[in-house]
């Protein structure tokens, strides 16, 4: 079918141009004994549809940070006038360091200066209302079934289900779909309200692109940590030992210095070695003596929720934790620590 053979070779040059880190990168099309093949990149993972199977639905903050990386992926795309038509969770890879790579461009399509006029293309289940009626698909469409995606990452279901395709397809067209809240009470309001949007079937109320959905959920990440923040204000630093014994040292030195001015050279030396005999001895031996030390315990392996719930390790440490997505783990388990366990550490 030599206009397939064509489209197949358009469309994978296209995909080849697109650079980013949320995208998996193309690095070759071409032809050989008569098999057309297209060279991409290998990313060690699983699909998010997996991932979501697999926790049943997943933690706001981590449906909210693949969101963000989904989002910058196909602000990129978009701005290369790429428009994927198949987002969904089985398209979206979850890598072992915790990237999130948009792949599966096989159905992408070149937009030209308006809308591309096609068939009906994507999956079912995440499918626009205007793919659905077999019209246009433009960028907005990709941003449709993000939306969805987010949905089912919030509530562990798809927004839509039926006993045949075709209702579920006419559902995308013409049902509202039950607000993310009333499956999952976490859901803030404010994400809800930004899932809901992306799945408008209203063009004119959806998202126009996905750069405007991206800086509405980075904005929403900014004040969750704000939020946080001030229920559990960042530890004061506390004074070093002998940060108060100092500032009354200087002020001894200069009381001494106009004393042995007045005195002469003879009282400015008994002076100044009566006077490091006194401060040593109530004041610098403080400031020179070594500070508490302790060894760091192992902490890998143990529950993060049920450190903080320990007062004694609560009250001894603070700690910073860095989230990271690893299939292969029990989800809150501390997978590595720094320092490591022997470490001496100052206190």
């Amino acid at each position: 079918d030599a206009a397939f053979v064509k489209k197949f070779r358009v469309e994978a040059q296209s995909a080849a141009g697109l650079s980013h880190p949320n995208i998996v990168n193309v690095y070759d099309v071409g032809e050989e004994n008569g098999i057309y093949f297209i060279v991409m990149e290998l990313v060690q993972g699983i699909t998010l549809k997996r991932y979501i199977e697999m926790k049943g639905k997943l933690e706001v903050r981590e449906a909210l940070n693949i969101s963000i990386q989904i989002a910058s992926g196909l602000s990129a795309a978009h701005q290369n006038r790429i428009i994927h038509r198949d987002i969904k969770p089985q398209n979206i890879i979850m890598s072992r360091d915790g990237k999130v790579k948009v792949t599966d461009f096989g159905i992408a399509k070149v937009a030209d200066s308006t809308t591309v006029t096609t068939t009906a293309a994507g999956s079912v289940h995440y499918i626009s209302p205007e793919q659905a009626r077999g019209g246009y698909s433009d960028a907005k469409s990709d941003i449709y079934s993000l939306g969805v995606v987010m949905y089912e990452m919030l509530t562990g279901e798809q927004p839509y289900t039926g006993e045949t395709l075709g209702e579920i397809a006419v559902k995308h067209m013409n049902a509202e779909p039950v607000p993310p809240r009333e499956k999952a009470p976490e859901t803030p309001e404010e994400l809800e309200r930004i899932c809901l949007r992306a799945m408008n079937a209203s063009l004119e109320e959806r998202y126009q692109t996905a750069g405007e959905l991206y800086e509405d959920l980075e904005a929403f990440t900014q004040e969750q940590l704000k939020a946080e923040e001030e229920i559990n204000p960042p530890v004061k630093p506390i004074r070093a030992p002998g940060e108060q014994s100092k500032k009354k040292y200087s002020q001894g030195r200069r009381r001494a210095g106009r004393v042995s001015f007045l005195a002469g050279t003879f009282g400015v030396l008994v002076t100044a070695l009566a006077l490091f005999i006194f401060l040593w001895k109530f004041w610098l031996g403080e400031i020179f003596s070594p500070a508490e030390r302790i060894r760091m315990p192992n902490f890998v392996g143990s529950n993060y929720e049920a450190l903080l719930g320990d007062s004694e390790i609560a009250g001894t440490y603070s700690f910073r934790v860095t989230f990271i997505v690893d299939p292969e783990a029990q989800p809150g388990i501390v997978l590595a620590q720094n320092p490591g366990e022997g470490r001496s550490i100052m206190i």
